[in-house]
């Protein structure tokens, strides 16, 4: 009885150090996701407007939703009335900071999306 226990026991122990062969999956869809030197932006206002120049005067060329997620092209602060605001350029123009957040990589801003719309 105690080596029937014993056989079972060392069987368990074995069968589960044996390794996972699932196959490890890389998204390449985006292939500068993991630039250290590229910074994305997730837009969080529910609807945006990006501007030829970093100014609310300025015309619109473009327009973002909630969960839209950008690469980062610059920074620049204006100052506006009596205070500094920056402003992110993208490809197509420049958005207030204040309607997104800035992320080191692509894979942390769509991880962010997924939750903006949980309470």
């Amino acid at each position: 009885m105690r080596k029937a226990l014993f056989i079972i026991l060392a069987l368990i122990a074995v069968s589960s150090c044996t390794r996972n062969r699932d196959t490890v999956v890389f998204d390449d869809s985006e292939p500068l996701a993991m630039t250290p030197d590229i910074s994305w932006a997730l837009i969080v206002d529910p609807y945006v407007a990006c501007r030829q120049e970093p100014s609310y005067d300025a015309s619109v060329t473009d327009h973002f939703r909630r969960g839209d997620i950008l690469i980062v092209k610059g920074i620049r602060s204006v100052k506006i009335a009596d205070a500094y605001e920056n402003w992110i350029s993208f490809e197509n123009g420049w958005v207030p900071e204040a309607a997104l957040r800035i992320y080191p990589n692509r894979l942390r801003a769509q991880s962010a999306a997924e939750n903006l719309n949980r309470p």
